[in-house]
């Protein structure tokens, strides 16, 4: 019976093409503008995921996921590049690995975001996913000045807080 509804499934799905748009941005996201638009609808998406890097926590990765009216973005770890050498693998090729993954000044930090949908209109996702990112303006302003920038993601417990 679940083979039968299996092939069902399949042959009621063939007409309905699924669009994947898979970007990988250097720049810092503001988090102001990043909070801004996962508010918003995301007409045709149904699931994004995903690795974000915020101007104002230049240590912390983020992972972003979203499905349906679930969505949710939560620190999963740091950065290589906001890790000491000495804590990293010790393993050459391991360390190769990550540095493979470094570029500039930033490092391994990176946007590297997947979305999924049915009539997805990639052009208009990846332009406002572009628009999260930091302005020129902004970027001048370097690490220093990010930190200035307004923040509404949720504070961070410290390792501190969260041993009492």
């Amino acid at each position: 019976m679940a083979a039968r509804a299996r092939r069902r499934a399949r042959t009621r799905n063939r007409g309905i093409r699924h669009h994947q748009l898979c970007l990988s941005l250097a720049a810092p996201v503001a988090p102001r503008a990043f909070m801004a638009a996962l508010h918003e609808p995301w007409p045709g998406v149904l699931r994004a995921k995903g690795f974000a890097f915020f101007a104002t926590r230049l240590e912390v990765c983020y992972q972003w996921s979203l499905a349906g009216s679930a969505c949710a973005l939560e620190p999963i770890g740091h950065w290589w590049a906001a890790t000491a050498p000495e804590h990293w693998p010790e393993q050459a090729e391991q360390r190769a690995e990550i540095l493979c993954d470094f570029e500039g000044e930033l490092g391994d930090r990176r946007q590297e975001l997947v979305l999924i949908g049915i009539a997805l209109d990639e052009a208009g996702m990846r332009e406002r996913l572009e628009a999260c990112l930091l302005t020129p303006e902004e970027m001048q302003l370097g690490p220093r000045g990010w930190q200035q920038l307004e923040d509404p993601l949720p504070t961070l417990e410290t390792d501190d807080e969260q041993e009492t």
